[in-house]
């Protein structure tokens, strides 16, 4: 479904834009800083867990750490009410990020492994305001549709024995995300830095195989993806 909505909008984009005088084509790198305050409440519970039940005092190695994000533009030159310098287009972006518990001694070991990968699609529209000849200011505002797949897995090994166990949860996320660019154009090329700010609306994961069933932490409460927070960047474009 994601791959599909992902290529329609792609290609109602490309008819639009022909016959355009012009248009940019845009490459992001991020550096994200999500809260995903849910996820990291489970990973303390298992911690916990094994501590409390089993007397297994576990490492977090990893707990959702700041990640990177790759991201495709695509934007045309409108007349939209009358505005100079507006842009609209569409963006395509993939992200993932994970954390993992470990616990290990003589007689085996323990790991919880949590990965979440976000794929989003959406439309972005963009006001440029050019401060000199080669410097210019973007302030723009992205609608991401956000695919997001949570796969968690415990794996167990006690002396020759080994046993895993995984599951898969999906959820759809739909927010706003404010950005500013700042950017030096020479020729048709653009290189700039970007800073943003992600917000969705709360929604909570579902079963893979069964979308009536939800992920629930011990205090009974819904799990969600926790994609809030800021994106610093490196920006690459070239205007047709």
């Amino acid at each position: 479904m994601k791959y599909i909505l992902s290529l329609i909008i792609w290609i109602m984009c490309l008819n639009y834009a022909h016959g355009q005088n012009n248009f940019i084509v845009r490459l992001l790198g991020t550096q994200n800083y999500y809260s995903f305050n849910d996820l990291k409440e489970i990973q303390t519970e298992y911690h916990l867990n094994l501590k409390t039940k089993y007397g297994l005092n576990s490492t977090i190695t990893e707990n959702f750490p700041s990640f990177y994000g790759y991201q495709l533009q695509f934007l045309v030159n409108s007349t939209i009410l009358g505005i100079d310098n507006f842009y609209l287009g569409v963006f395509s972006e993939f992200s993932s990020s994970g954390s993992r518990l470990y616990y290990g001694d003589y007689t085996g070991e323990i790991r919880f492994d949590q990965i979440l990968t976000n794929i989003s699609v959406g439309p972005y529209f963009d006001k440029t305001i050019k401060l000199s000849d080669c410097f210019y200011i973007d302030i723009g505002l992205k609608i991401p549709i956000t695919f997001s797949n949570l796969e968690m897995r415990t794996s167990r090994r006690i002396l020759e024995n080994n046993n895993s166990e995984e599951n898969n949860y999906d959820n759809i996320l739909i927010g706003a995300e404010p950005i500013l660019i700042l950017s030096y154009k020479f020729d048709s090329y653009l290189i700039g830095l970007t800073t943003a700010y992600l917000h969705v609306l709360p929604s909570s994961f579902t079963s893979e195989s069964d979308p009536t069933i939800y992920l629930y932490n011990e205090n009974g409460d819904e799990v969600s993806a926790g994609t809030n927070g800021f994106k610093i960047g490196i920006l690459f474009g070239y205007n047709f």
